[in-house]
């Protein structure tokens, strides 16, 4: 299911991933990964904490080790790169050193363009070479990947990222944001239980109102909508995997009517959930 809290695997124990996506629309989340994108075609939606940017093609975006991010694809089409990594293959655990710290980063083409051709070339070869690569994963392509990834964050960091002082990092690294996270774990480990957005506030400490609105400004979505999409992206899943009928998996995921069920499973997916029992899915 799509949560807030992305703990991530990798293939082999090598923590390095290269995927290409189409159209790609993922909730908000985050992880302790740092993650680099770039924009083949097309336009996307990508939002970083509290800032959102429509991307194009040649755009690229730089997403932070716990920064809460989200992709939208809706009413666009994109074909875009994803490089995902732990940061301790760069010898930074929290990411990039405290000097070069960015939150976000979003790089337009016209700042690509204007590098030398050299070096714009460089960098874009760095980033095929890293997915050709991961994907066919050749003779030692565990060390090759890591100097190919050294090569590309000191690129990035070299042309892209600007010495920060203490005070603005302070500014920049959006305290509040750590309440919510803590909301995020809260409603992934309790989505079945009967969560409120005055419980849910009161956990983290902060007043309904004001936690509702910083839910949205973070997440893209409401709380009551997010809570939704959970339960009903768990449901899905057992609904297709196990043969409990819909009405106890409705239960159990949290909703309290077989009614709001069918209402909130429809209005994510486009279809109600029985559609999925007569399509034969086990």
């Amino acid at each position: 299911m799509h949560a807030f809290l992305e703990t991530r695997t990798y293939e082999n124990d090598f923590p390095l991933s290269s995927v290409i996506h189409k159209d790609n629309n993922f909730l908000a989340h985050w992880h302790i990964d740092v993650e680099i994108v770039y924009v083949f075609e097309g336009n996307i939606l990508v939002s970083v904490n509290e800032e959102a940017r429509i991307l194009k093609a040649g755009d690229m975006a730089v997403i932070n080790s716990t920064d809460i991010h989200r992709y939208d694809s809706t009413n666009m089409q994109s074909e875009i790169i994803v490089i995902i990594f732990h940061p301790e293959l760069i010898g930074h655990p929290a990411g990039w050193p405290d000097e070069t710290y960015c939150n976000p980063v979003f790089i337009e083409n016209n700042k690509i363009t204007e590098l030398d051709e050299k070096v714009r070339n460089n960098l874009l070869r760095i980033i095929h070479d890293i997915h050709e690569e991961y994907a066919k994963q050749k003779p030692f392509y565990q060390d090759y990947l890591q100097g190919l990834l050294l090569e590309l964050s000191a690129l990035i960091q070299r042309y892209f990222f600007s010495p920060l002082s203490g005070t603005v990092k302070k500014r920049i690294r959006l305290p509040d944001i750590n309440k919510i996270k803590k909301a995020i774990e809260y409603i992934n480990q309790h989505y079945r239980e009967e969560i409120t957005l005055e419980t849910i506030s009161d956990i983290v400490g902060l007043s309904p109102s004001y936690f509702s609105r910083l839910f949205a400004k973070y997440s893209g979505t409401n709380f009551n909508s997010y809570l939704g999409r959970i339960r009903v992206n768990a449901a899905e899943k057992l609904i297709k995997t196990t043969h409990d009928s819909i009405i106890s998996i409705a239960y159990e995921c949290g909703f309290n009517s077989i009614r709001t069920f069918n209402r909130t499973f429809k209005s994510i997916k486009g279809y109600p959930p029985s559609r999925l029992r007569k399509v034969g899915s086990l």
